[in-house]
């Protein structure tokens, strides 16, 4: 995550994850989400979970789409196993198929990664927004989809402009 939060620190609002619903959030809400996510994970008897929602989902993969780049990055470097190294701890941790080090089959990372995120994500329900929240109000009661409703309408908290670099301060700190 740390490697998100620095690009979002230099980047802002014009940063990019390739995910969609994360990248259509304002600058404030993406570092809420990721502070709110990193909390939880690193101290849950203090945080309370994020709310399941489509936004927060986003986020969530949106750490492992930078695990990605990072990847494509190592790769083109030819140099380095950090990122590889501790993908493929995870994989092995989870019972999922480790790829070598030195594996430089970019296909096979992205795939590596994929089943790491389905780990915790159980499915990609946060990228058919567009699908929900632009049809009529009573699309979703016509449908076989089970989503609540409340998952595309949540909306994130909002950090103030005096609220930016204190989060990405703690986020630093923490090393998320």
């Amino acid at each position: 995550m740390s490697a998100l939060v620095e690009e979002l620190a230099e980047w802002g609002d014009d940063h990019e994850s390739s995910v969609e619903v994360f990248d259509s959030l304002s600058y404030g809400q993406r570092l809420a989400l990721l502070e709110d996510i990193a909390g939880a994970l690193l101290d849950p008897s203090s945080v309370s979970t994020p709310a399941h929602t489509a936004a927060s989902e986003a986020a969530i993969y949106a750490v492992y789409k930078q695990l990605l780049a990072l990847v494509e990055f190592e790769l083109d470097a030819a140099d380095s196993f950090d990122i590889r190294s501790i993908i493929r701890a995870g994989c092995y941790e989870r019972g999922l198929k480790a790829l070598a080090d030195n594996d430089d089959d970019l296909e096979e990372w992205t795939w590596a990664i994929e089943d790491l995120s389905d780990q915790v994500l159980w499915d990609r329900d946060f990228e058919d927004g567009k699908m929900f929240l632009d049809a009529a109000p009573d699309h979703g009661a016509n449908t076989d989809v089970e989503i609540d409703g409340d998952y595309f309408a949540s909306i994130p908290r909002e950090l103030r402009d005096p609220e930016i670099t204190p989060t990405i301060d703690r986020l630093r700190r923490i090393g998320a």
